[in-house]
């Protein structure tokens, strides 16, 4: 590569680092706040409505639904803290999930949820919502025909729709929103704030929801997230890792192409150097030839000089210092020979 041209090697980019980098981070998926507000919007219209109060009581969620609507859970209550969940993350073993303790370890247990959520611990298991589609319910094409995904806030919207609602359907409509607003903030939360549609199966009428054991459900729900979030921050590394070595990869194919270039450019100059030198003795051995030998300068000797010479080549770039000792001992012969044949024909 000459002076002055541009390297070819890869242009680097600053990516923004990984979000496990940050030690402060910290994904908090449950939004207690959330539903809060969700009960605080819709509080002074359930004030007089006893016929969906009676249905909210008659569902397995009723006393964490009423701990919100009776403000024992309030919005300081309610607030994230960084600082708690590190703690918790601290004193738990991934390999073993279990909490670390003093005198021992203790895992989440199925109880241990029903105990935290007030739900109860039986029931059938409840259905995957892997493979999630639409489902063919009155209540979803009433209320989410216009929707592709369950949000916040489409739930927000249906609600307000459903409390309009003086038909004989209003009131389950209503137990049923606040009860998918409360899994997408509170039990079956996730990264994407979207709901499974499978859910809307299971909240159908009273006697589906008293079906299930959402104790287990939501212990299942949990472990389930927590391998796939150990997955994504494994993913994550890999792609870091990946990223670095490319990076390192990168550096140094440019350190590679640098030193190649510089050598180039050097081998360029020595050949420029050698070529220079080699016309230069050339021309000197011209110069030479002309002031030792100038009686045979364009005679015929001087020709039957060079043409006695075994290694004397056409390309004049090629003539060498041993080429000069050879002119220079046949020029020394003929020399001799042509004193020795004058005075012969003396």
């Amino acid at each position: 590569m000459k002076k002055g041209q541009q390297s070819s090697s890869k242009t680097k980019t600053n990516k923004k680092p990984g979000r496990w980098e940050d030690p402060n981070y910290v994904q908090i998926k449950s939004n207690m706040l959330s539903f809060t507000a969700t009960i605080d919007n819709i509080r002074e219209k359930l004030e007089n409505r006893n016929d969906v109060k009676t249905l909210l009581s008659k569902t397995p969620f009723w006393p964490l639904i009423e701990a919100y609507m009776q403000k024992r859970l309030t919005k300081v209550e309610c607030m994230k803290s960084n600082y708690d969940i590190v703690r918790l993350i601290k004193d738990y073993d991934t390999k073993t999930r279990k909490f670390k303790f003093n005198d021992g370890h203790s895992e989440m247990k199925i109880q241990d949820v029903a105990e935290i959520f007030g739900l109860p611990d039986r029931g059938n298991k409840l259905p995957s919502t892997t493979s999630s589609t639409r489902p063919n319910l009155h209540f979803v094409k009433k209320y989410f025909s216009g929707y592709k995904k369950i949000t916040k806030t489409s739930i927000d919207k249906c609600l307000n729709l459903a409390l309009e609602d003086e038909t004989e359907e209003g009131p389950m409509d209503v137990t049923r929103l606040i009860i998918l607003q409360l899994f997408m903030t509170n039990l079956f939360c996730n990264s994407g704030c979207t709901l499974a549609w499978t859910y809307t199966t299971t909240i159908d009428t009273l006697e589906e929801m008293g079906k299930y054991n959402w104790a287990q459900g939501i212990k299942s729900t949990k472990v389930q997230e927590e391998e796939e979030d150990a997955e994504e921050v494994n993913e994550e590394h890999d792609d870091a890792a990946q990223e670095e070595n490319e990076e390192e990869d990168d550096a140094a194919e440019e350190v590679d192409e640098e030193h190649d270039d510089a050598a180039e450019e050097e081998n360029e100059e020595e050949d420029d150097e050698n070529q220079e030198h080699e016309v230069h003795q050339h021309h000197q051995l011209q110069d030479d030839l002309q002031t030792e030998i100038p009686e045979f300068k364009n005679s015929k000797l001087f020709e039957e000089v060079v043409r006695s010479i075994p290694e004397c080549k056409e390309d004049e770039i090629q003539l060498t210092k041993e080429y000069m000792m050879e002119v220079n001992n046949a020029a020394e012969y003929w020399t001799k020979k042509g004193d020795h044949q004058k005075i012969h024909d003396n």
